[in-house]
């Protein structure tokens, strides 16, 4: 008996030092755990992201909570059955190594890429619209499907750019129906269009000629690339596109520097605004539906104008 009562005690110290251990090492692999990352060879943006399935991320989680929620109830009912050893010990796990694990891992997941939009070409191959941001740190990437694993997808960047100051987009006109959330991601004529929300155009990129529409260049992306002969404009995407106008025309004539009033009077292509030679052109040449629809912000374009061309001649 006096044998048999010696290995009790023995098998919990044993189990309870198992146990204590491997809730630490569970904690640091959460702690070190990455949801997300990017590969980078230049300084023009991600080459590669990575993203591990959402399955094993919420597994990951569900389990690290799970451990800590039960090694705090056994520990403290530990007190009074003596089911672990050193239940004082158990505590500070769950209660210090646990909530330190959480914030290191937070930490290492301050901005992880979450894919937004997604579409399919022709040839069966997939892209979506990626996006990683935190505070005031952004960047938005076009990117096609690379390889599938069973624990992790693989994209290839095509094209990224920032979300944040400078901004450098163009207000396009969708088909009617198009939803504002964040992400779009449109496939017309071999262009992939990424859409931040509204009808606002952060990004593009040309499949057939392999070329990249990124900062400065998407402002020169005519508003109705968007629409095929049979499709009714978005009358939301109208309005946002003429309210763009109006307002550029008042930053124009409140802004001291008279050479941004002479570009928009010009009608070049500015921050937000289509140029107004590709406006001109969709009225003049494009199907009734887009023509229709260039008109109206034609017309918008030419009151703005009037009114800044009066402050440039005074």
């Amino acid at each position: 008996m006096s044998a048999i009562s010696d290995k009790r005690p023995n098998a919990r110290r044993h189990l309870t030092i198992i146990l204590y251990c491997a809730a630490l090492v569970w904690f640091v692999f959460f702690a070190l755990f990455e949801t997300s990352g990017a590969t980078s060879n230049s300084a023009l943006g991600p080459d590669r992201i990575t993203r591990i399935d959402d399955r094993i991320t919420n597994a990951v989680n569900i389990s690290t909570l799970s451990i800590a929620a039960g090694l705090f109830f056994l520990s403290c009912a530990s007190f009074f059955r003596r089911w672990l050893r050193w239940p004082i010990i158990g505590l500070l796990i769950s209660v210090v190594a646990f909530p330190l694990s959480a914030l290191l891992h937070w930490g290492a997941n301050l901005a992880p890429w979450t894919i937004h939009g997604q579409v399919q070409a022709t040839s069966g191959k997939q892209y979506a619209f990626c996006d990683s941001s935190f505070l005031q740190g952004q960047t938005m990437a076009i990117a096609e499907v690379e390889r599938v694993a069973w624990h992790s997808t693989t994209y290839r960047v095509l094209v990224a750019t920032n979300g944040d100051n400078p901004r450098s987009w163009t207000s396009i006109i969708r088909p009617a129906g198009s939803p504002d959330s964040y992400g779009q991601l449109y496939l017309c004529n071999n262009l992939l269009i990424g859409v931040r929300y509204d009808n606002r155009c952060f990004l593009a990129y040309d499949l057939q000629k392999n070329q990249p529409h990124g900062r400065g260049v998407i402002e020169s992306l005519p508003p109705f690339i968007c629409l095929q002969p049979t499709d009714e404009p978005n009358p939301a995407d109208i309005e946002r596109t003429c309210k763009q106008i109006a307002d550029r025309a008042i930053c124009c004539m409140n802004s001291p520097d008279l050479d941004t009033a002479v570009r928009f009077v010009n009608g070049e292509a500015t921050r937000g605004c289509p140029s107004l030679s590709s406006i001109q052109d969709a009225a003049a040449t494009g199907p009734p539906n887009v023509a229709a629809a260039a008109a109206t912000l034609l017309s918008c374009y030419q009151q703005a104008q009037d009114r800044v061309r009066q402050r440039i001649e005074k």
